[in-house]
């Protein structure tokens, strides 16, 4: 039996934190706009621009909440907050790359580290937290797992591929001066 329902299906959802609750929704915010975004490219259009905005708005959300929830590890023995600590971390990165693409033109090359991201991020929280919610086997729950363990560092490369291939593309437009 692949569900199996009980009164108190939700109890383990419901113990879910509220920022890893928006993250997690960020992050699906992300999937979600980013395979609209990729269906619509073609037609072009008003529609097609907003889900690329929603695509780092989601981006955002998740690497702000990420940031916000390990302040503690950027305070000195004083209190005070490291800004060198701080920008050590991969999560600035990737927020500061979210509000460049929020605000520059359209590249279709920066959505996938972000994609590939939150499409794995998706995976592990519905594997800890949905799955189990819903009480779905616990052989499904593993294989989801299980693929989102085996499979992340592979997405973390592909992501590092795409972030090349933009710069790459950046530079070489930047080189001969072409706009767009």
């Amino acid at each position: 039996m692949l569900f199996n329902w009980k009164e108190k299906s939700l109890t383990h959802f419901k113990k879910a934190s509220y920022p890893r609750t928006a993250w997690f929704v960020g992050n699906v915010v992300v999937v979600f706009n980013t395979i609209l975004y990729l269906l619509s490219y073609k037609s072009g259009g008003w529609l097609n621009l907003t889900w690329y905005k929603f695509v780092f708005i989601g981006a955002l959300d998740t690497f702000g909440i990420v940031l916000y929830e390990n302040l503690s590890k950027y305070k000195t023995t004083t209190g005070s907050l490291s800004y060198g600590l701080l920008l050590q971390d991969d999560n600035v990165h990737y927020l500061y790359d979210g509000l460049i693409w929020l605000i520059l033109p359209r590249r279709t090359l920066a959505t996938a580290p972000f994609l590939f991201f939150s499409i794995f991020h998706v995976l592990s929280f519905s594997a800890t937290e949905i799955l189990p919610a819903l009480n779905v086997s616990s052989a499904l729950n593993a294989k989801v797992s299980n693929f989102a363990k085996i499979h992340h560092e592979r997405s973390r490369r592909l992501a590092a591929n795409f972030e090349l291939l933009l710069l790459i593309q950046l530079i070489f437009r930047a080189l001969f001066w072409r706009k767009g």
